[in-house]
């Protein structure tokens, strides 16, 4: 078991841990949907996990334990889609189109992320 921790680190784990995920997956509707023709974004594929594993360090670090850490990733994964969803919905209404691979196969996948958290939230606590 592990002491809870006061480190400066968790002012670059935290807002990180928040930030990245939701940079990552507008990033990655803009570039699927808004602009298809883009240059493939290698970075962008890195974010998301790299925001992921940066929420659960600074979870862990801020509870001093692993317990806790799989709730803190299933709602920066529901956040991650919610933006995902809101861009490809944006542009949905604007007219473009969304293609099945792989703005649709994302869109479905952020979809059943987003539900699971509600169901998570709503039914699962109640």
């Amino acid at each position: 078991m592990s002491q809870k921790t006061s480190s400066k680190l968790l002012y670059v784990l935290v807002p990180g841990g928040i930030a990245l995920p939701i940079i990552a997956s507008g990033a990655l509707a803009i570039h699927y949907v808004g602009f298809p023709s883009a240059p493939n974004l290698v970075v962008m594929y890195a974010l998301l996990p790299l925001g992921l594993l940066l929420a659960a360090e600074g979870q862990r670090r801020i509870a001093g334990t692993w317990e806790g850490v799989p709730e803190v990733l299933h709602i920066r994964l529901a956040w991650a889609a919610l933006v995902y969803l809101g861009w490809v919905l944006k542009y949905a209404v604007l007219g473009r189109p969304i293609h099945l691979y792989p703005a649709g196969i994302m869109a479905l996948i952020s979809g059943v992320c987003l539900a699971s958290r509600l169901l998570m939230r709503f039914m699962a606590h109640a």
